[in-house]
């Protein structure tokens, strides 16, 4: 009897320290909060998601902010503050709309059409998301992260067969930094030079490799001199740490950080607390308004302009 019960004890440690693989780990707290810190350090170097970012870094995509770099000249600027308006009509950015819908229709003939660098009317609005203490401003973003990019980015991943965190964080560093058309092409790329996926046998570490190929070649060719910016994954992947183990040291730029994967993103400040993840208005209510080269999302947006339709 006892034998029976050691071996019973065996087969319930085995199963409890078997690593959790494919669409678990995607839709995981842990991988998330994973993929958000490490996004952190490259958008804003730090481990904590930074809400009241704003700069020009003069990459002809107007004022960049936020916690992952939305842009006014590319849409998805304009997108998240009416969201942020929808839940808080009162709030400090909802005057700049009419600006943000001039830029969204005027022409944007940078990053291969896909951008304006036009800040007409943006006079103070640096200012003005650094100054917000407001939690609808976080649960905004939040929302819209998930929904824009977060959730495309596991649904590729799953598609193509993908098992590792390392592959969907810098998946999703793709998006973030590209957008999802981009990150498509990537695959497509990587899906070529491969002969195949995961899911359809190859390596996925060479598959990763191919991506990282990829989306390295797009930077130089796009020049504005981040050419480091994939670095970290890449160290992680020599590393073998695939699954992304932690705590974990993530290079960026140069500077190291710690990555735990500790992120409470309901008491990140601002430290009001809120609803997360459910909106306060549906997401549904952002229609899309299709632009004649419209196919589908690209470099945030690229070719695809939303409005609310209230």
């Amino acid at each position: 009897m006892m034998r029976f019960n050691l071996i019973l004890l065996t087969i319930l440690l085995i199963v409890l320290i078997q690593p959790v693989y494919a669409g678990t780990i995607a839709t995981s707290n842990d991988a998330y909060n994973k993929s958000v810190q490490m996004l952190s350090v490259c958008e804003n170097n730090q481990v904590t998601p930074n809400w009241n970012y704003a700069e020009n870094i003069n990459d002809n995509r107007g004022i960049t902010f936020g916690a992952i770099g939305f842009t006014t000249g590319t849409w998805d600027g304009n997108i998240l503050i009416k969201y942020y308006t929808k839940l808080n009509p009162n709030n400090t950015l909802a005057k700049y709309i009419p600006a943000l819908n001039a830029i969204d229709a005027g022409p944007h003939p940078y990053n291969d059409e896909s951008s304006s660098n036009s800040t007409v009317g943006l006079d103070n609005f640096i200012t003005d998301v650094n100054s917000i203490n407001d939690p609808l401003w976080q649960t905004a973003q939040l929302y819209l992260i998930q929904e824009m990019y977060w959730n495309p980015t596991v649904a590729a991943w799953n598609r193509i067969g993908a098992n590792n965190q390392l592959t969907l964080a810098f998946m999703y560093n793709s998006n973030i930094r590209f957008g999802q058309d981009y990150m498509e092409s990537f695959i497509t790329g990587a899906t070529t030079q491969c002969g195949g996926t995961p899911g359809t046998g190859v390596d996925e570490n060479t598959y990763l490799r191919a991506l990282m190929a990829e989306m390295d070649a797009q930077i130089v060719k796009e020049g504005w001199g981040d050419t480091d910016r994939n670095d970290g994954f890449k160290t992680l992947l020599a590393e073998g740490n695939v699954n992304l183990t932690t705590p974990f040291i993530f290079t960026e730029y140069g500077d190291s950080y710690i990555i735990t994967g500790d992120l409470d993103l309901n008491t990140t400040t601002p430290s009001t607390a809120f609803t997360y993840p459910t909106p306060v208005v549906a997401f549904s209510n952002l229609k899309p308004v299709p632009h004649a080269k419209a196919v589908t999302l690209t470099d945030k947006f690229k070719y695809t302009k939303f409005i609310y339709m209230d």
